[in-house]
């Protein structure tokens, strides 16, 4: 009170500037009403006090209903608990806590959102009520999710395709590889640091120039890297690799990024080494082949009267050529036509291995006696003339005839195994003298006697005996 002055009870107090306090509370008002985040305050048991045009477009619901509910009304059951439990942690420790959460709206759409929870309080400083700030997180939830399919997707294509992916930091030196590069490699995940020095030190000697050379053109170049090289992985295997890439540039043209994806293609590589070799073995049998249609042709030609003649035992021949060679074209790689299995087919394609010859054929020796493919057709022919002679002329013409072929693998003095075969026939009558004119022109025992010999190096011995045919063929065989 200054000297002089006549004091009056409460002159000193000044008058409540009740214009200000509405002027504020409607500005914030104002202010709470059109943020562009969802807003409300709650009380401690959750419920809705007050709330923005924002939260009620994001709930899906008018104010008044809002109004009458609680966070619990609104919330996805799975994250009840966490929603209730930051309320609570907010309320203890007086600080704002923060949660991603899910909303429900009445049709049933979730909506993904982030509540930030802080407390209010009231005049003696006790937590009243929790101001809410709603942000509506749905479209980078949503864009995240659409990322995260979009990455299961690629990633399933890559292992679906064995890709590994690289990605090279050329500024840092630093090289980020896929589980699948360590693996093409024969490493462990993670077992050492990828580098482009170790990279390059696994491919192949002979191959790296090349790579580097690619390397380099695709950078100067501003064009794709593309290579097909062979590295070697930790166990010493050599293994087929195709790389892809590019680089990234900045502004003046210097390239401080390349990523690229990486294949092992060494199944591929080796269809084709395969396939070089069938096609190869294809030609060679091809040639043969014609030599060998060449000279039955030519054979079977000499003697004949007629060209009904010819044409009855050509097509029978080239009938036992095709056998021979279906069976070759059925085997896989590293396998064998085995001398019983010829037999078979030979004796099968003249009926001979029906019921009917049940008494008059007797077949010994073991399955599964492997034959040089080089020798089979010609071999097979040889046992074409000798069924074909014995159904016609021979014991299985004759009623009392008797057929055995019988056949043992045996081992000469210089280690190596032969295949020997007895073709022993019996109880025919009338049989013609070994120097006599032969019966179906003779190009069997030709073939069995020089043709044997000479292209199989096989040792053999024909005789017609006083009741059949006895013939011998003993042959070298394959490892």
């Amino acid at each position: 009170m200054m000297p002089g002055r006549r004091h009056s009870p409460g002159a000193d107090a000044p008058e409540p500037d009740t214009g200000s306090a509405d002027a504020a509370r409607n500005s914030y008002e104002v202010l709470f009403d059109s943020a562009a985040v969802g807003l409300t305050r709650i009380g401690l048991d959750g419920r809705f006090l007050i709330v923005n045009d924002a939260l009620c477009r994001l709930l899906g619901r008018p104010r008044e209903m809002l109004l009458g509910l609680g966070v619990a009304d609104v919330t996805f059951h799975a994250d009840l608990q966490p929603s209730m439990e930051a309320v609570a942690r907010t309320v203890k420790t007086g600080e704002t806590t923060g949660l991603d959460k899910r909303y429900v709206r009445p049709d049933g759409r979730i909506v993904w959102a982030h509540s930030s929870l802080t407390p209010l309080r009231d005049a003696a400083g006790e937590v009243e009520t929790l101001l809410v700030v709603v942000t509506d997180l749905t479209a980078r939830r949503e864009a995240e999710e659409a990322l995260r399919q979009s990455e299961q997707r690629l990633r399933l294509a890559l292992q679906a395709g064995n890709f590994a992916t690289w990605d090279w930091n050329i500024l840092s030196g630093t090289v980020i590889w896929s589980d699948q590069v360590f693996r093409m490699h024969g490493l462990e995940v993670g077992t050492i640091q990828p580098s482009l020095e170790f990279w390059f030190s696994t491919i192949h000697p002979e191959d790296r120039p090349h790579v580097e050379a690619m390397l380099a053109a695709a950078r100067d170049g501003h064009q794709p890297f593309e290579a097909e090289f062979r590295i070697r992985r930790l166990d010493g295997d050599i293994a087929w690799c195709a790389s892809t890439g590019m680089f990234f540039y900045d502004d003046v043209g210097a390239p401080f990024r390349m990523i690229g994806l990486q294949r092992d293609v060494t199944q591929r590589h080796e269809w084709q080494d395969r396939q070089q070799v069938l096609i190869a073995e294809l030609q060679h049998r091809t040639r043969n082949l014609l030599g060998v249609v060449r000279s039955l042709a030519q054979r079977t030609s000499t003697g004949l009267d007629s060209i009904e003649d010819f044409m009855l035992l050509f097509r029978e021949r080239l009938a036992a050529l095709a056998r021979v060679n279906g069976l070759l074209s059925r085997l896989d790689e590293g396998q064998r036509i085995t001398f019983d299995e010829l037999l078979r087919s030979e004796l099968s394609a003249r009926g001979v291995l029906d019921d009917e010859w049940i008494g008059k054929l007797a077949l010994d020796g073991p399955s599964g006696v492997r034959l040089r493919s080089a020798t089979v057709q010609t071999f097979a022919l040889a046992l074409h003339e000798l069924t074909t002679n014995a159904v016609k002329y021979g014991a299985l013409a004759a009623p009392e005839g008797q057929l055995s072929v019988r056949w043992s693998v045996e081992w000469d003095g210089h280690g190596e195994a032969r295949l020997r075969v007895d073709w022993h026939e019996s109880g025919v009558p009338d049989v013609p003298a070994d120097d006599a004119q032969p019966r179906g022109g003779g190009y069997g025992r030709e073939l069995i006697e020089r043709a044997l010999p000479y292209q199989l190096k096989a040792r053999t011995a024909y005789e017609l005996t006083a009741d059949g045919v006895r013939c011998t063929i003993d042959l070298p065989l394959c490892g």
